[in-house]
């Protein structure tokens, strides 16, 4: 006698397959979203540089200096991901510097430090993981 029984759910085998599917997928996608997620974040430390470069020339306009000048009134969502500082502060010049800290210093090793002077002139120094991987022009690239 032949019993015909109904299977009903998944084999162990098949659960398995769908896992190592689901984790392949996963390695694939997790680099190209952090990738995603420094550049983001890398943009608004930009912005925020220019913002600060406003206010400092703000600042000149109502002086006539740059050297009194202060950034302690950052409230800015890039702070999560950057220390901001100005470098270098003479009458006539400036230099802003955005330092990556946490994550964004972890992930960011081909930049690390963004800098923007009184000219408008767009660098990149070494930061808290050592000198930069990559030009200044492929980091300031989506500003």
């Amino acid at each position: 006698m032949h019993l015909n029984l109904m299977k009903n759910g998944f084999t162990l085998i098949e659960i398995m397959i769908t896992l190592v599917i689901i984790g392949l997928l996963a390695s694939m996608a997790y680099p190209s979203y952090i990738t995603y997620i420094t550049h983001i974040r890398r943009h608004a430390g930009q912005i925020e540089l220019f913002n600060l470069a406003n206010k400092l020339e703000e600042h000149y306009m109502r002086k006539r200096t740059y050297k009194t000048a202060d950034i302690n009134l950052i409230q800015s969502i890039a702070t999560q991901w950057y220390t901001f500082n100005i470098v270098q502060q003479t009458t006539t010049t400036y230099l802003l510097q955005a330092t990556p800290k946490n994550f964004q210093a972890i992930n960011d090793i081909n930049c690390q430090s963004l800098t923007l002077n009184h000219q408008g002139k767009k660098n990149i120094t070494n930061g808290p993981y050592g000198s930069p991987r990559w030009l200044a022009e492929q980091c300031w690239d989506i500003v």
